[in-house]
C-alpha cells in the first residue's frame, strides 16, 4: 500500500512541474534574455616582464680527489682535515726506497752506456769497430737515458703534492697504512670561484642576456645573496626536456658558500612587446583555452594559445590582434552569443 502511495506522489509532482513550466514559458528563457554586467579590456602590445626560476648545486671551480699513482706504505702525513694548502705543497709521502735505490741504479747504468757510446765513437774512425757497434751503442745510450727518466717519475710518485691551492677535505688516515692507485687520499678544492650548472627551457635562449647577473640565495648565507654572472650555455639542447644548461660563475673569495650548497634564483628575462591580457580573462575548459571577445553588444568564444606569463598578465600567441576587446571580469556565467552590458 505505501509503495502505491509513493509512486502517486512522484507522479504528482512530476505532473505539476511540467505544467508550471509550460504555463510561464518566459520563465524558461529569462537567463538567456537578461544581460551580464560584464567588465572588457583592449587587447594591446605590453612589456612582458618574465623571471625564470633555477635551483641547482654549486661546485668547485677546480675539484679533485687525492689518488697516489702507485702502491704503497704510508711514510708522512703532512696536512690534516680542512687545512688551506698551496699549490705545490708536499701533502703525504709514501715508502720510497725501492724507487731510491732503482734510480741509482739506473744513474749507473746511464754512466757505464754513456762510456761503452764513447769508447766506440773514438775506435769507429780507426776501423777496429763496426758501424752496428756504433748505432747500437748509441741506441743503449738512448734507452738507459728513458730508463732513468722513468725511475725518477716513480720516486716522484712517492711524494703526493698539491695540484693547486685549496682546501683538503677530510684526512683519514694512519702512517703506515697500505694505499692502493684505488684509494682516496683526501679531496682538495679551490672553492674561491664557484659554479652552477642548471638547465632552462631552450624557448627562452633569446631573451637571454650575454653575462647576465643573478643574485643567489641559500640557508647558508643566512638571508644574503651572492651574485653570479652566465659564463656559458651548453651547446646542444636535450631531445627530451626541450632544455639548455646555462652555467655560472660567482666569486667565493671569502668562501661564504661551500662547494654542494643548494642555491636559488630567479633569471630576469629580456623585456619584450607582447599581445597581453589579464590571466582572469582566460576560460579553462578542459584542454581548451578560450576568450570571450566582445562584438557590439554580444560576446563570442574564441580560442586562443597561450605564452609566458607573470603573476598578472599571459601571453596570447593566437586568436587576437590588437585592438580586440575581451571580457576578463564577469566570465563565469557568459556563453558563445551572449548579451552583455559593459560597465563603465
Amino acid at each position: 500500500m505505501m509503495k502505491k502511495y509513493l509512486l502517486l506522489t512522484i507522479v504528482v509532482v512530476i505532473f505539476t512541474a511540467v505544467w508550471l513550466s509550460k504555463s510561464d514559458p518566459q520563465s524558461t528563457t529569462l537567463a538567456k534574455t537578461t544581460k551580464q554586467v560584464v567588465e572588457v579590456i583592449n587587447v594591446d602590445k605590453q612589456m612582458l616582464h618574465e623571471n625564470v626560476s633555477i635551483l641547482g648545486t654549486v661546485f668547485a671551480k677546480h675539484s679533485v680527489e687525492i689518488k697516489p699513482e702507485s702502491e704503497g706504505k704510508i711514510k708522512a702525513i703532512h696536512v690534516s682535515s680542512g687545512q688551506i694548502v698551496e699549490q705545490g705543497m708536499v701533502l703525504m709521502e709514501l715508502d720510497n726506497r725501492h724507487q731510491l735505490a732503482v734510480v741509482k741504479r739506473e744513474q749507473a747504468r746511464l754512466i757505464d752506456s754513456q762510456r761503452q757510446y764513447e769508447n766506440y765513437k773514438q775506435l769507429f774512425p780507426k776501423g777496429a769497430v763496426t758501424q752496428k757497434l756504433l748505432d747500437s751503442a748509441e741506441t743503449q745510450w738512448l734507452i738507459q737515458q728513458a730508463e732513468l727518466l722513468l725511475a725518477q717519475a716513480a720516486l716522484q710518485d712517492k711524494t703526493i703534492i698539491a695540484p693547486f691551492s685549496g682546501k683538503v677535505g677530510l684526512v683519514d688516515l694512519s702512517r703506515g697504512q697500505l694505499v692502493t692507485p684505488n684509494t682516496i687520499l683526501t679531496t682538495l678544492d679551490d672553492a674561491s670561484e664557484l659554479r652552477l650548472n642548471v638547465p632552462i627551457a631552450a624557448r627562452h635562449l633569446h631573451l637571454l642576456e650575454k653575462q647576465q647577473k643573478v643574485n643567489l640565495h641559500s640557508m647558508a648565507l643566512q638571508g644574503e645573496t651572492i651574485p653570479a654572472t652566465l659564463t656559458s650555455i651548453d651547446s646542444r639542447v636535450n631531445s627530451q626536456s626541450l632544455n639548455v644548461y646555462l652555467q655560472f660563475s660567482m666569486d667565493n673569495t671569502h668562501l661564504a658558500l661551500t662547494p654542494g650548497s643548494l642555491v636559488t634564483a630567479d633569471i630576469p628575462l629580456k623585456k619584450q612587446a607582447e599581445l597581453l591580457v589579464p590571466r582572469q580573462a582566460i576560460v579553462y575548459q578542459g584542454h581548451e583555452r578560450f576568450v570571450y571577445r566582445v562584438e557590439d553588444d554580444a560576446v563570442f568564444k574564441v580560442a586562443v594559445t597561450l605564452g609566458e606569463r607573470n603573476d598578472e598578465s599571459v601571453q596570447i600567441l593566437s586568436g587576437l590582434v590588437s585592438n580586440d576587446t575581451v571580457v576578463y571580469k564577469g566570465t563565469v556565467k557568459l556563453y558563445d552569443g551572449a548579451k552583455v552590458d559593459i560597465k563603465s
